[in-house]
C-alpha cells in the first residue's frame, strides 16, 4: 500500500496564539470586547455601538501591528547606546 506522508512541524517554538495574537494581547482584546458589550447593554445607542465597534477593530489591528513589529512605542531610552569610562571634554575646557 501507499504510506501516508506527514510534514514536519517546524514552528514548535513559536508562542501560542489565538486569532493571530499572543495570549496576553488576546486577553486585552477579550476584556475590551466584554467591556464594550456591557456598555452596549446598559446604554443603548447606535452611535455608541458604532464607536465601540470601531474602537475594538482599531485595538485588534493595533495589537496585530505591534505584535508583528510594524508598530513600535518608545518612551525614550533609559541608557545611552554606548557606555564608556573615558572623560568627556568639552571644546572650551583646557587639558
Amino acid at each position: 500500500g501507499v504510506m501516508k506522508q506527514f510534514t514536519t512541524y517546524t514552528a514548535i517554538r513559536q508562542r501560542a496564539q489565538l486569532l493571530g495574537l499572543p495570549l496576553l494581547f488576546f486577553a486585552v482584546q477579550l476584556i475590551a470586547v466584554i467591556v464594550s458589550l456591557l456598555l452596549m447593554i446598559f446604554s443603548f445607542g447606535v452611535g455608541l455601538i458604532l464607536g465601540l465597534f470601531l474602537l475594538n477593530v482599531g485595538l485588534y489591528v493595533g495589537l496585530l501591528q505591534y505584535q508583528q513589529g510594524k508598530l513600535h512605542f518608545s518612551l525614550g531610552t533609559v541608557f545611552p547606546r554606548e557606555l564608556s569610562n573615558q572623560h568627556i571634554r568639552l571644546g572650551h575646557e583646557k587639558t
